[in-house]
């Protein structure tokens, strides 16, 4: 930037002093310098680029692993369907995708669509994972299920390449319902998709991942049906929502995302 705006100071002041009679800069002259800042510029350029490429950073990526015109390390995390026999159970399985999401947005580099892009692909029809894929520009996409039964919930998962639709990872959870088999199987899932996304993940961000936000099954539940109702975004479903908050948080006074 300096160089480019002394290039034009220069160029200003030879016509200057070219129109008040003094020795004019000449074209080869003005050439010449020109090429000079235009070597050095680019000199400058491939220092900072070269001093970039040593840093470290907490996440090292995979290559691309869709077209040239998808991000690299990058996925879309599809609505999970609800295979519970109830249909009301729909909160507890979007919980699981905004959880999932949230999960893997803690990996630094890691480009993760937001849920409010992805909801519309809830019904896709006749829509490939590919299409999917070209649509919102990511190289991977996972799509699951979750069904409760009483005491137990059963969830399944797979990674697919959205450019080959080739199974990247894939696994099934089938256990007893509790927070901490809750959270740890999201944690799972986010690591595994960090390992076939082939990421490294520094310490401290494994045990963020890990890291359980409460221990309370009945506060997350009730967290869970406040941000289903939060996301209907209508004055009912907003009063509701902040009443299902506030009861989480009496249950656990230590429950930051109920709180937030």
């Amino acid at each position: 930037m300096l160089l480019g705006v002394g290039f034009f100071v220069t160029l200003v002041l030879a016509w200057y002093h070219g129109e008040k009679g003094h020795q004019r800069v000449g074209g080869v002259e003005l050439l010449m310098l020109a090429a000079l800042l235009l070597i050095a510029g680019v000199a400058v350029r491939q220092v900072t680029e070269s001093g970039a490429s040593d840093d470290s950073s907490e996440t090292v990526l995979a290559p691309p692993l869709g077209a040239a015109s998808v991000e690299g390390a990058s996925i879309a995390v599809l609505p999970f369907e609800n295979q519970s026999a109830e249909p009301e159970n729909e909160y507890f399985s979007d919980g699981i995708t905004d959880d999932i999401i949230t999960q893997l947005a803690k990996i630094g580099g890691l480009k993760v669509i937001s849920k409010t892009s992805v909801m519309k692909y809830r019904d896709r029809g006749n829509k490939s994972l590919k299409e999917i894929g070209e649509e919102l520009s990511v190289a991977a996409i996972l799509e699951g299920g979750v069904r409760r039964v009483g005491d137990r919930v059963r969830i399944n998962a797979q990674l697919i390449d959205a450019r080959t639709d080739r199974n990247m990872w894939a696994e099934t959870y089938d256990q007893e319902l509790t927070a901490a088999n809750i959270f740890a199987i999201q944690s799972d899932v986010a690591l595994e998709i960090a390992r076939a996304l082939r990421a490294t993940l520094a310490p401290e961000v494994s045990e963020r991942i890990e890291r359980a936000p409460t221990t309370s099954l009945e506060a997350y539940d009730l967290y869970a049906r406040g941000r289903y109702l939060w996301g209907q975004q209508t004055r009912e479903s907003l009063e509701e929502s902040v009443d299902l908050f506030q009861r989480a948080i009496a249950i656990d006074s230590t429950y930051a995302l109920a709180y937030s």
